[in-house]
């Protein structure tokens, strides 16, 4: 996998005596004030959702793995954090539901030492986020972690799927979320009946990089898995 980046490279560097990781928690909220963010670093990087006050994901633990550097998210060292707003008409060239679309969240962006970021837009009906590196070179991305943990055995529409190969049109089974098996993956999007919310994961806006599947963890959790780049192909 490869992932394009654009500014020079800074290198981690990690000391082998033991320290103790104090928590900095950034918060928020959808334009709104129904959704809330709360982004916690601490050893790793990870976050919660809540709707109206209420925890629908009290941890999604996330970190993006680079051959070249390291994994983005262990031991993270805050060096900046910046928040905006934006609210904007967006006019899609295919206007399949709209010709126009408003644009609408608030975002912040947190920068790390070791040259990357993370960014969290929060919209009113949705929550959004990327890692943002500042490499000159082109970088081979390993892995990705995504695992949220919900708060509650929540029934899915979990489209599974058998391997890597397929034409993402499956069917939707409909097991609760301790119920979905190691084993099991699907493709996206991926629907929890959270309560009153239909929570959908997706993703968007890629480049250069595979799509995401879901597997589950026998508990409340979810787990990305991530097709490597073919390097061979049988016929």
């Amino acid at each position: 996998m490869r992932l394009r980046s654009k500014i020079l490279a800074s290198v981690i560097l990690f000391s082998i005596i033991p320290a103790i990781a104090i928590a900095e928690d950034y918060s928020v909220t959808s334009p709104n004030g129904v959704i809330e963010v709360v982004i916690t670093a601490d050893e790793t990087l990870h976050f919660s959702v809540s709707h109206r006050g209420n925890l629908v994901i009290p941890r999604c633990d996330f970190a993006l793995e680079i051959k070249e550097i390291g994994v983005l998210g262990i031991a993270p060292k805050v060096a900046g954090v910046e928040k905006s707003e934006q609210d904007e008409v967006l006019h899609p060239v295919v206007k399949v539901r709209s010709a126009d679309i408003r644009n609408r969240y608030n975002e912040i962006a947190i920068d790390f030492d070791g040259g990357y970021s993370v960014a969290f837009r929060v919209f009113d009906g949705g929550v959004a986020y990327r890692f943002v590196t500042a490499y000159e070179n082109k970088v081979y991305v390993v892995d990705e972690t995504f695992h949220p943990l919900f708060a509650d055995n929540y029934a899915t529409y979990f489209p599974e799927e058998e391997s890597f190969l397929t034409h993402s049109e499956r069917n939707y089974l409909r097991p609760a979320l301790e119920d979905i098996k190691p084993e099991q993956m699907c493709s996206m999007p991926m629907l929890v009946e959270a309560g009153e919310l239909t929570v959908a994961i997706t993703e968007a806006d890629l480049f250069d990089y595979p799509g995401m599947y879901v597997r589950g963890g026998s508990d409340r959790s979810l787990h990305s898995k991530f097709p490597a780049v073919a390097t061979k192909e049988n016929q």
